[in-house]
């Protein structure tokens, strides 16, 4: 069972691949936590970074390319998905 999926888009709104995991590394969902204590402290563009750096490791063989048609939604979902495994 695949329990986090990133879709990436094409022009027309199309889904042309999907990046899916069924699980989150430790060291991932670490960072991830930590991640989101920072957010306040940090400008646009190092959360812009940090969140592309963490979804390359969440979802191992996605491209640079692919993650810049993914939608910012799909994003913040799955990470605020995976942020809220640490309070159960």
């Amino acid at each position: 069972m695949k329990r986090f999926e990133l879709n990436i888009y094409g022009a027309d709104d199309e889904i042309l691949k999907t990046y899916s995991a069924s699980r989150v590394k430790m060291g991932v969902f670490e960072r991830a936590v930590i991640l989101a204590d920072e957010l306040p402290k940090l400008n646009s563009s190092e959360i812009f970074e940090a969140f592309h750096e963490l979804f390359k490791d969440i979802y191992p063989g996605l491209t640079d390319e692919d993650y810049s048609f993914a939608d910012y939604d799909d994003i913040l979902n799955t990470f605020s998905a995976i942020v809220s495994l640490s309070k159960n």
